[in-house]
């Protein structure tokens, strides 16, 4: 199967050519049309004389590398928007006018240029010529295409990779050095590029699939549905911010401000975000809305269900309504003579909570599925953790693994909980290691420190290999765990690099 038959629209070669069919996404952003000083491709700054040509070139590689079109989002210096579609042969079809497109904007049009790829002229409308400004003669010298978009392959990292990790990077993206990227469930890549655009990347060559107007920062980032819409949502303890994910004509995002400041927790480990303003009284994301709700005493907020806060309390879980309605539920094989220290709701339908005895020195950790109440795992006498060592949990992109506090939660594998406490440490003669640091939490495996030493612990075996002291630990694996991506600032710029891995080799300093 071609390109251009997986992405859902016929090659501009086979005929009978329309640019409606064209995907939604990736959508180019580009500008300089009638601004030539402010030449752009997605935030890239092209520069020169003719820096519109190898701008309109550029969107035609994409074309080519995507199967034959691609969708182009023209902005004017007033922000006048006009959608397009750009093959790889050269054509641009301008839809501004087109009965299907999502946008028919106002306003004098982009200027009509002409580009010469291979002898062809860039046209607008489709191959007319009347009408068409060309922008070279043609006996004017063409020079090639640039490369791809993000592509940085043969890229060296300047620091020491983990055993196992190559050097030389298969694609690499200069980003933003304070918004840490995002891995996204299907295993794409969200980041903020040097240039400040929000995009989306495809993991295994770093092409760009989706961008959007960045607010500067990256905090928790999840696909959720809004609406009845695929959104990419950001969300801090202020605000939860929106991009829509069908509509190419709007990559702004849709803020929702919380009334207050005063948060003490943000819950983002259920399917909604909630925030706990104060122990009894909880802020949620009901569809498309923030709604406030109470938690009945003694019961403390656990995250969200169904469009539901839930809360647990000394005999079970309390589902509360956007309306303020409460229903209890039992939850089977609560320790008896225990409190709750804490619980979230992991992922749409698991329930982990933590009890502590009356000494508060000894704790239960249980596994529960929503909404029944089963029991679907428990782990006794632990050392009973603090709050501070239970910052909010962390998913894997697939959302099959969970790191909380010292704990990895595997609801749907032969062993659901485990400890990240008591490994084989660094160091052979230390009977008592440190547990588990978790920087960095992938598909296959947990990336950290134990006792200042980097570590990879292996999620499907509980294997865990020691690196050298200097290694600089990914930050997310691919989903096929063929590459890893590692951050590094080099010449005061900072990027993402995309490094070849192969399985992991064992230190001298122990394996489990």
């Amino acid at each position: 199967m071609d390109k251009s038959t997986e992405r859902g629209s016929p090659s501009p070669a086979t005929g009978g050519f329309d640019p409606a069919t064209v995907p939604p996404y990736p959508v180019i952003i580009l500008t300089g049309a009638d601004d030539p000083d402010n030449v752009t491709v997605d935030g890239a700054p092209i520069t020169g004389t003719d820096a519109y040509d190898r701008a309109l070139a550029t969107c035609a590689q994409r074309a080519t590398e995507l199967g034959g079109a691609v969708r182009v989002r023209g902005i004017s210096a007033d922000g006048t928007i006009w959608p397009m579609v750009v093959t790889s042969t050269g054509e641009l079809h301008d839809l501004s006018d087109h009965p299907d497109s999502p946008s028919r904007p106002k306003g004098r049009p982009l200027s009509r240029r002409a580009l010469l790829i291979g002898g062809a002229a860039l046209l607008l409308g489709g191959g007319t010529v009347a009408g068409v400004l060309r922008y070279r003669t043609l006996t004017a010298a063409v020079p090639p295409p640039p490369p791809p978009l993000y592509p940085g392959a043969g890229a060296n990292l300047p620091v020491l990779p983990p055993a196992g990790i190559d050097t030389v990077a298969q694609w690499a993206v200069t980003i933003e050095p304070d918004a840490t990227p995002v891995q996204l469930t299907d295993g794409r890549i969200v980041l903020i590029t040097s240039g400040g655009a929000l995009v989306i990347l495809d993991e295994l060559t770093g092409q760009l699939q989706w961008t959007g107007r960045s607010t500067g920062r990256l905090d928790t980032v999840r696909e959720l549905t809004v609406a009845d819409h695929p959104v990419l949502a950001s969300y801090s303890t202020s605000e939860a911010s929106f991009w829509p994910l069908d509509n190419p004509s709007t990559p702004s995002p849709q803020t929702l401000a919380l009334e207050t400041s005063n948060v003490e927790a943000l819950i983002t480990s259920g399917p909604m975000p909630a925030w706990v303003l104060e122990p009894q009284t909880v802020t949620f994301l009901a569809r498309d809305v923030l709604a406030t709700v109470d938690v009945p005493v003694p019961a403390q907020a656990a995250g969200t269900h169904d469009g539901m806060v839930v809360a647990v309390g000394p005999t079970g879980w309390i589902a509360i309504t956007d309306q303020n309605a409460a229903s209890t539920s039992p939850l089977a094989g609560i320790p008896a003579d225990y409190e709750l220290l804490q619980a979230r709701v992991l992922g749409p339908d698991h329930l982990a909570s933590l009890w502590v005895n009356e000494r508060g020195d000894v704790a239960t950790l249980t596994l529960h599925e929503l909404p029944g109440g089963d029991l679907a795992a428990h782990l006794e006498d632990l050392e009973a953790p603090s709050h501070n060592d239970l910052n909010e949990p962390r998913r894997s992109p697939d959302e099959s693994t969970w790191v909380w506090g010292y704990f990895v939660i595997r609801p749907n594998t032969e062993t659901p909980l485990a400890a990240l406490t008591g490994l084989p440490g660094p160091d052979p003669e230390d009977d008592r290691p440190g547990p588990l640091e978790v920087t960095a939490l992938t598909n296959l495996a947990l990336w950290g420190t134990v006792d200042q030493t980097p570590a990879r612990y292996d999620l499907d075996t509980g294997a865990i290999t020691y690196h050298d002291l200097d290694a600089a630990l990914p930050v997310a694996e691919s989903t096929d765990g063929t590459l890893a991506y590692v951050i590094a600032t080099r010449l005061d710029q900072t990027s993402l690099y995309a490094l070849p891995a192969t399985s992991p080799t064992a230190s001298d300093g122990g394996q489990g």
